[in-house]
């Protein structure tokens, strides 16, 4: 299962053969994560691993959250929950 968030994000243009990065304008994205594992798990606190994907390409970097876990189902579940959560606040 993945979350998919609409978030503003800066464009930049990459001229390779320069050598240069311009940045151009923010633009509005949907930005869909998919909890890949746990990095971190001490029975309370968990830290999740996200893949990032914009129009379906996945992203270079990922994303980590750390969480309450509940103590009850599974932590990765919880973790997509509490991603919900970050981004609605």
């Amino acid at each position: 299962m993945s979350v998919i968030v609409n978030q503003k994000v800066l464009v930049s243009k990459v001229y390779g053969d320069l050598g240069t990065v311009t940045d151009d304008d923010e633009k509005e994205v949907a930005v869909e994560y998919s909890v890949q594992r746990l990095v971190d798990f001490d029975g309370q606190i968990a830290t999740a691993e996200f893949a990032m994907a914009i129009d379906n390409k996945i992203t270079s970097q990922s994303f980590r959250l750390s969480y309450n876990y509940s103590g009850q189902g599974n932590p990765l579940d919880q973790a997509e929950e509490s991603l919900k959560l970050l981004f609605s606040e």
